[in-house]
């Protein structure tokens, strides 16, 4: 299949975004926040390995019908919209600083990669910050390309992004069990055993935790190192669709509502067929016990850019007062992120109320639920006093190397 250039709407010329524009964007970016934290819960309260594998902690009923749901509609979904908007915040950033915007973004990447390396090593192993710090440097230097050209390399990135899934389920389908090599399992002893370890360890001190915390944080970022291409290709595609002018409301309307039907549709059916595939007995499930799934790695994209398409014409129908309080979330996305981690390191851990591995999946929807509620209040009435969330001043401040005003 080729791309009908004919097809494609032509280049706008960014300038000063819109405040429609904007306050979209925002919004999209608040829904994605949620929605990360969906997937997280399970790493905040869980062993490590109860992400990869649903039957690994408290597979209740309830809880695996959760597991099933989120791995169709949730699982990397969010993450990769949250990536395409990133890609579209460097190009709005680059624009609006001009000659000064290369030392500036490269200020605020390498604050955002101390921030997410205190955030993995001293918090919580499950930070993404140091990723799309180090994806931020690299692809910066393409923003002025053109929308077709970004596309092609967007394009040409996420699929060597397939490529190496693919790669790493083959691996592991055609690796004998006793010589599978799982990074996220530390320890000795039966599976069961490694398991109520992980749980005593993070339900005590602070260095306790560290046991684990400093391996897995280590592992985590080195695979995200082999999958930063298709990461980078994310934030290029939000480069090129905003250059596109897909986030416009009166322009590509045709082309979002095909997205969004194909997207969403074929996103959710891959995911259910994988789903499937990789029940118990199933020819998946020994790669997909360690998280890997090969339609997975089409469905997540495809996905991701269904959802961004649905949620324009969401916005364009609600407008941006029902909205207020998602993109309030978005403007405030680096607090809020960190924030998560701040309340359930608190509920969950040995430093905090120590509950750790006591809730199964669908209980843990309980937690969610009240910090979405907490959030969606917290950051209207925060930013209709102050200019930025506290983590956005403070990088800002860092940035610029000097504090910068926080009152309106």
């Amino acid at each position: 299949m080729t791309l009908d250039y004919k097809s494609i709407p032509p280049e706008i010329p960014i300038g000063r975004p819109s405040s429609d524009r904007v306050w979209m964007i925002d919004a999209i970016r608040g829904f994605a926040l949620l929605g990360i934290l969906l997937l997280n819960i399970q790493s905040f309260a869980m062993p490590l390995e109860a992400y990869f594998n649903a039957q690994a902690w408290l597979p209740t009923e309830r809880g695996m019908l959760v597991a099933h749901v989120m791995d169709v509609v949730g699982e990397g979904r969010f993450m990769s919209i949250f990536s395409i908007l990133f890609g579209v915040g460097i190009v709005m950033q680059g624009e609006r600083q001009h000659e000064r915007a290369t030392s500036i973004h490269i200020r605020r990447m390498l604050w955002l990669l101390a921030i997410g390396l205190i955030h993995a090593y001293i918090f919580w192993y499950g930070d993404i910050l140091t990723c799309y710090a180090l994806a931020g440097l690299a692809i910066f230097w393409l923003r002025k390309y053109s929308a077709k050209t970004l596309l092609w390399i967007a394009l040409g990135l996420i699929g060597f992004g397939i490529l190496f899934q693919l790669a790493m389920f083959a691996a592991m389908m055609f690796t004998p069990p006793d010589q599978q090599f799982n990074p996220f399992v530390l320890g000795e002893g039966t599976a069961e055993e490694r398991r109520v370890a992980e749980v005593t360890a993070m339900r005590g001190s602070w260095l306790d935790q560290m046991s684990y915390r400093g391996p897995y944080a280590l592992m985590i970022q080195i695979f995200m190192i082999f999958a930063m291409p298709g990461l980078a290709g994310l934030m290029l595609l939000g480069m090129s669709l905003f250059k596109f002018g897909w986030f416009d409301f009166d322009r590509c309307r045709r082309a979002r509502a095909l997205m969004m039907v194909i997207g969403i549709g074929l996103g959710w059916t891959l995911g259910a067929a994988g789903m499937w595939l990789s029940r118990p007995g199933g020819p998946f499930e020994k790669p997909a016990a360690q998280g890997s799934d090969p339609l997975a790695a089409f469905a997540i994209p495809l996905t991701a850019i269904g959802y961004i398409s649905a949620l324009m014409f969401v916005c364009q129908l609600l407008g941006a007062r029902l909205l207020h309080p998602l993109a309030c979330v978005g403007r405030t996305a680096l607090s809020c992120y960190l924030t998560h981690t701040l309340i359930c390191t608190t509920i969950f851990y040995g430093h905090g109320f120590g509950l750790f591995g006591n809730y199964d999946r669908f209980q843990l929807l309980g937690f969610v639920v009240g910090i979405w509620i907490a959030q969606l209040i917290i950051a209207p009435l925060w930013l209709s006093a102050f200019r930025f969330g506290p983590m956005e001043w403070l990088w800002r401040s860092l940035t610029y190397a000097r504090l910068q005003p926080l009152t309106k």
